[in-house]
């Protein structure tokens, strides 16, 4: 698990979502505990020696990094969530742009209305601190992605395979949403084709 961990970091790493030593991923373990990236480390740059293991209460149990500083953000949604097994939280330039530009719609695509159902805006809140999980505690339980205003995105997943493809889905409607802004062009789906796509999304 910690190969695969850093294999997914590394991934969105190189497509541009974990600028410096900004981001991190997660996982949950068969045991409970949670596998995390480091604080302060470039994406690119980690071995599976450098994944800190802790419990839910952020405990550190093994390792010779300090967990990334955004840990209670993630052990939140694993304690609301039972099925959620990886988190991404992440900066790539549409997401952060529409994290300060009041968010995005996901009924905007199919795609993301399937996925997400709905993308949250959560309200800002100084990152690192506390006041991050408890902006996203009202969003958790019925969206996979949310937005971090002025600050970054959030995606979850059964599987790191998930919550990393949910990420970059979740960037692809930041983008075409400032696409469409910026043309001023767009038309939304209808109510009776966003009640088919969510009746699609709940059989998956």
């Amino acid at each position: 698990m910690r190969k695969e961990l850093v294999f997914y970091a590394g991934r969105l790493w190189k497509k541009g979502f974990f600028p410096g030593t900004s981001g991190n991923v997660s996982v949950r373990l068969p045991d409970g505990s949670i596998l995390v990236t480091p604080s302060g480390k470039a994406k690119d740059m980690l071995s599976p020696e450098d994944l800190t293991r802790v419990d839910l209460e952020g405990n550190v149990l093994e390792g010779r990094l300090r967990p990334s500083s955004e840990l209670k953000m993630h052990l939140a949604a694993y304690s609301a969530r039972s099925d959620v097994n990886a988190v991404v939280h992440a900066h790539p330039p549409f997401v952060v742009a529409a994290c300060c530009a009041g968010g995005v719609d996901a009924g905007l695509l199919a795609e993301s209305t399937i996925i997400f159902g709905r993308v949250p805006l959560a309200p800002f809140a100084l990152p690192s601190t506390s006041d991050v999980p408890d902006s996203i505690r009202p969003f958790l339980g019925d969206s996979n992605g949310i937005l971090l205003s002025h600050h970054g995105g959030l995606t979850f997943g059964a599987t790191l395979e998930e919550a990393s493809n949910r990420f970059e889905a979740l960037e692809t409607l930041c983008r075409v949403t400032f696409i469409l802004r910026s043309s001023g062009v767009g038309e939304p789906l209808s109510a009776s084709q966003l009640e088919a796509l969510r009746g699609l999304a709940s059989r998956r």
